[in-house]
């Protein structure tokens, strides 16, 4: 059944602004449409479906009427049930997917994200027997009904599961969590990383929402300016608001004037190159109070950048703690500005530990080792899939 020149289809129903998510698979779009035939289907044109149709893949739009955005990954059966019109436009979806099987006839259907795992399931559900991979990025905790929803999902015999970390694999349902492989996100890694200017910089560079602690990373770097009375460090917080309130970013705006700190810290939109930015700064940071990955967190290893983050599920994973960066009890505040301070105060530290979180990142998270890992998980049998570390 699996040999050459399959064909694969990708659910993801967003398209339009990326996250670590549409980055990732974007790639295995690119990769797997290499050798097979490769089908996306989303609701929206954007991002994901440029890159799709440059790497020759098929794009299907199927635009709802109403957005999904209130469907919440959280809680999804709730808010399933609570939305009507978005439950009307989940229907569609599933009805003009499985349209698509019926024409196309996929050997595998992949799901990239939580709703996109709703409607795999409705599928196998309606009749789909074909090889079904649940690519799971979430942490669902346990007692959730998303979690006891991932216990049924997860059981078909046709199902295989990829989980972007140890964190969000040891977070699966037990019944399931012996099914998953650990595959992780790859990133580009710099060929070559130059001199940092000066002021000294701390970045953040990701998704500006409220569970990435943004509020928190200001409020650790005004810890910092209170008392790095001689030295003048710099903040950017870069990245967009997407599928969230703007309010958040507002929020941001406030407390920055608040602590009167407006000319030394920067927040922007979302970054289009990440290398361009993250070269200029010196640390990164990271105050997510939870991340299943931490993608920006490898890119950032990626260009030799220390870490200075709370020590959180798979951060734990990317960053080795007094080695590639710093890792502090999570919402400590005090605890995290000191430690940005620590590299303030001692450069040689941060270049030490950011080559050391280069070298990592280039052997466990290399988009040009990972990606072809990802797509050979996928598009071959579960017993041929590749050994990993």
């Amino acid at each position: 059944m699996f040999g050459k020149n399959k064909t694969i289809l990708f659910l993801s129903h967003w398209s339009k602004f990326p996250g670590g998510a549409e980055y990732s698979l974007a790639d295995i779009l690119c990769e797997t449409s290499k050798e097979h035939l490769v089908h996306l289907i989303t609701t929206e044109k954007g991002y994901l479906t440029e890159k799709a149709k440059e790497a020759g893949a098929i794009c299907h739009v199927a635009p709802t009427l109403f957005s999904l955005k209130a469907i919440k990954r959280d809680n999804l059966l709730l808010s399933l049930i609570l939305n009507f019109p978005s439950l009307l436009s989940f229907i569609s979806l599933l009805i003009k997917t499985q349209l698509l099987i019926f024409k196309i006839k996929p050997d595998c259907i992949h799901a990239n994200i939580a709703k996109s795992h709703c409607l795999l399931f409705l599928l196998q559900v309606l009749g789909y027997k074909g090889k079904s991979i649940f690519h799971i990025r979430e942490i669902f905790r346990k007692g959730t009904v998303s979690h006891f929803l991932y216990s049924i999902f997860l059981r078909n015999t046709n199902s295989e599961i990829i989980a972007i970390s140890s964190s969000v694999k040891n977070a699966l349902p037990d019944s399931v969590k012996n099914k998953a492989k650990v595959i992780y996100n790859g990133v580009f890694i710099a060929g070559q990383v130059p001199k940092k200017p000066k002021p000294f910089g701390f970045i953040y560079l990701g998704r500006v929402v409220p569970w990435k602690g943004c509020h928190l990373l200001i409020d650790a770097f005004y810890k910092l300016k209170c008392r790095s009375t001689t030295l003048d460090p710099k903040l950017t917080i870069a990245g967009g608001t997407y599928y969230w309130n703007s309010s958040y970013r507002q929020q941001l705006f406030d407390q920055v004037k608040r602590y009167g700190i407006e000319d030394s810290v920067t927040i922007l939109e979302h970054q289009s190159s990440p290398f361009s930015i993250l070269q200029k700064h010196h640390c990164f940071c990271s105050a997510a109070i939870e991340e299943p990955f931490g993608r920006s967190v490898a890119e950032a290893q990626g260009c030799a950048l220390p870490v200075v983050a709370f020590s959180c599920s798979g951060t734990k994973e990317i960053v080795e703690h007094k080695i590639t960066g710093l890792l502090v009890k999570k919402c400590d505040t005090d605890a995290f500005s000191k430690a940005m301070e620590h590299f303030l105060q001692n450069p040689k530290s941060a270049v030490r530990m950011g080559n050391s979180g280069y070298i990592r990142s280039r052997g466990l998270f290399n988009r040009e080792i990972q990606v072809p890992i990802l797509a050979t998980a996928i598009t071959t049998e579960k017993k041929r899939w590749p050994v990993l570390r």
